[in-house]
């Protein structure tokens, strides 16, 4: 993972806007953060990506790896849904 120098005036600001690395996490957490704070209802969730290109047809399944997790940030919209 990116961790920028101990001399920077705003980790998260250099994190944004200038190196933009880091794990699928960190740019979740700050996508839910931005978005609450400018009212809208988020959340994180974590799960797995299914590579259809991975899929084996004689097995007849995909194969997920620890690789494949991922975070990743949902808006609350009007009518209930996600």
């Amino acid at each position: 993972a990116y961790k920028p120098a101990e001399d920077v005036d705003s980790p998260l600001a250099e994190f944004l806007f200038v190196s933009r690395r880091g794990p699928d996490y960190q740019f979740a957490t700050a996508a839910a953060v931005l978005l609450r704070s400018l009212g809208y209802s988020t959340r994180l969730v974590g799960g797995f990506y299914a590579a259809p290109e991975n899929y084996e047809p004689r097995k007849g399944h995909t194969p997920v790896l620890g690789a494949d997790a991922h975070v990743w940030c949902e808006v609350f919209q009007s009518g209930r849904t996600w």
